[in-house]
């Protein structure tokens, strides 16, 4: 088997900030170092030749040395030492030995992984995921704006009605604001503010600057949290970071994440395509009459991935209902616009 073969880029995806720092930590202390040389009767001054200037990378043999040092070197930091960031830091080691344009892409990918406090815990298909989706060189965002046009129904049978609505998506917590603009007869226009922040959710509507209702309550927040799960997809930077989630594998095509909404979770399910894309999040999320709430099936597809400023996301969706006569579409809509906010402005 090929050395390059060994370990794969997904590996290398699950990285962390400490990851890296727990390398550099090895590298640097010279007595850990002499100690894990003892064991592999290896010179010193010899493995720290090769970690150090890339040389003999060309046969399976010093690749596996290169993890073997590598493993050593971690071992002596037992307190952070977790079994797959010792297969990241190889790796980093094994990109060093060899030579290609493939190496050159894992190296710049590892560098940019010290940045961005990569969640370790993540499906393989999420990695998968994100690999296609992230761009390879750039630090996380505090939030992820995108600007959303498209029509809703209230109800079923109703007509529709239009918006225009600007949603940020934070990234290291589980937190969003959706404002969304009605037109409805010349200036005149009904403004929504969806949200969930602090373990809360809140939605406001005002016409014409004058509010009309406020609704709140634990039964809304479990809802806007599954919304935010959700609508992770629209920023690939809160599934690869955002600690506050858990995300388990369900089958092959499915995999299932959770927040904490108080004393209960929120719980969305995400299926991934044949190409591996995210396309379609579901659960049973609780669902309004009249004054009080009732848990019925609920989701939302998407699709049409493309680029915004090297971050790829699907640019149309449609969430849905499925009640008891039949399946609902109440919200349809296409992003136009994505921004990378360095600090949190809502």
């Amino acid at each position: 088997m090929e050395a390059a073969g060994c370990l794969s880029a997904l590996s290398i995806a699950t990285s962390s900030a400490r990851a890296i720092e727990i390398e550099h930590a090895a590298d640097d202390d010279a007595e850990a170092r002499a100690e894990c040389c003892s064991q592999r009767n290896v010179p010193e001054d010899d493995t720290q030749r090769r970690a150090d200037t890339g040389t003999n990378g060309d046969s399976e043999g010093d690749a596996c040395a290169a993890i073997h040092d590598t493993s050593c070197f971690l071992a002596a930091h037992q307190e952070a030492a977790h079994d797959h960031w010792l297969t990241v830091t190889s790796v980093a080691r094994l990109a060093r030995l060899h030579n290609g344009d493939t190496n050159d892409e894992v190296s710049r990918f590892l560098r940019a992984v010290a940045g961005r406090h990569m969640n370790p815990h993540l499906p393989e298909l999420v990695l998968r995921y994100l690999d296609r989706s992230l761009p390879p060189d750039e630090s996380f965002p505090a939030l992820v704006r995108v600007r959303q046009t498209g029509e809703m129904w209230q109800k079923p049978e109703a007509r529709l009605t239009r918006f225009e609505a600007i949603e940020d998506c934070a990234v290291d917590r589980v937190a969003f604001s959706w404002r969304a603009r009605f037109p409805l007869i010349g200036r005149l226009a009904l403004t929504v503010v969806d949200e969930f922040r602090d373990g809360g959710g809140r939605m406001r509507l005002t016409l014409g600057g004058i509010p009309l209702r406020t609704q709140t309550g634990h039964d809304l927040a479990v809802g806007e949290a599954m919304r935010y799960l959700a609508e992770l997809v629209w920023a690939p930077e809160a599934i690869a970071s955002n600690r506050q989630v858990d995300w388990r594998r369900l089958d092959e095509a499915t995999v299932e994440v959770t927040a904490p909404v108080g004393a209960t979770s929120a719980v969305v399910r995400w299926e991934f395509d044949a190409s591996g894309d995210m396309v379609r999040a579901t659960g049973t999320r609780p669902f309004p009459i009249g004054k009080t709430f009732v848990p019925r099936p609920w989701g939302g597809d998407f699709g049409d991935f493309e680029r915004f400023a090297g971050t790829r996301i699907p640019t149309v969706g449609e969430a849905w209902w499925d009640l008891p006569e039949g399946r609902f579409i109440y919200w349809r809509g296409r992003i136009t616009a994505v921004e990378r906010i360095a600090s949190e402005t809502y």
